[in-house]
């Protein structure tokens, strides 16, 4: 199950210590993703223009966890009116 809101991604995700492999393209050529699992920063990855993988491992969660994108709000650029944006073109479970 996905959740957008403006600046954020959700995916509810049951499993525990597993892999998801996501494919993000940002706005900008360099947009900053945060990933959270479980309201814990997992990783940082930086992301351009051109679709790229990014593969993460899910910390050891009980239950339904959360796997969320978030993009820094301190990014901005004038120039454009949403600079913080990010896609996500597919998710991969390993398991």
């Amino acid at each position: 199950m996905f959740r957008w809101t403006y600046e954020r991604a959700q995916m509810r995700l049951m499993c525990q210590g597993c892999a998801v492999t996501l494919r993000l393209r940002g706005r900008n050529p360099a947009t900053p993703v945060d990933l959270y699992y479980g309201n814990q920063l997992v990783q940082q990855v930086q992301v351009g223009t051109a679709w790229q993988t990014v593969t993460v491992t899910l910390p050891d969660w009980q239950g339904v966890g959360v796997l969320e994108l978030r993009t820094p709000t301190h990014v901005a650029d004038t120039a454009d009116p949403y600079p913080r944006g990010v896609m996500l073109g597919g998710v991969t479970l390993h398991r």
